[in-house]
């Protein structure tokens, strides 16, 4: 019997709180990466952090998916499939969201600057090659090629989305 691809009965709040934990502990291990030591320096924190800030990716776009489905949500894992999966205003939402925060980034704004190979800053393109990063870094000792990875600030963009749509959910 194959698995549903889908979970009813979710209720959104709670799946935003349960983001929130894990957005919380990615800012922690972000926080100790820069504290005294170059980024390079501390992989041992650098891919626990992608992955935790990957799944508070992952269970915010689900909230998302929750809000707009009344507590459906899809089991899929990949960023771009259920970012995907929202409804037209919900994306505009976000990359509207998310532009404003490349607008401002100096990370985006120096990769935009450099000569030779520009890399693509628009929302679909960097879920489409950080989505699985969870997968690739959570197994990263097997050598495999790890993406870049610029959605380091996704779940900032996406918990201020929800709280546009639900501004009730502010401290």
């Amino acid at each position: 019997m194959a698995r549903p691809s889908i979970q009813t009965g979710l209720n959104p709040r709670d799946l935003f709180d349960h983001a929130e934990f894990y957005h919380k502990s990615a800012e922690l291990l972000g926080s100790e990466i820069v504290r005294d030591v170059p980024r390079q320096a501390r992989p041992e924190f650098a891919f626990p952090q992608v992955f935790i800030s990957a799944i508070a990716s992952e269970v915010y776009l689900k909230c998302l998916h929750a809000i707009e489905f009344q507590g459906t949500v899809p089991k899929d894992h990949p960023l771009d499939k259920l970012f995907g999966g929202l409804s037209t205003a919900t994306k505009q939402l976000v990359k509207r969201h998310w532009n404003a925060m490349v607008a401002h980034d100096p990370m985006f704004k120096a990769s935009s600057a450099r000569p030779g190979k520009r890399q693509k800053h628009d929302l679909v393109s960097v879920l489409r090659e950080g989505g699985l990063a969870f997968m690739r870094y959570r197994y990263a000792y097997e050598g495999r090629h790890l993406s870049s990875y610029a959605l380091g600030h996704l779940p900032d963009v996406l918990h201020d989305a929800i709280l546009e749509l639900k501004p009730e959910w502010r401290p």
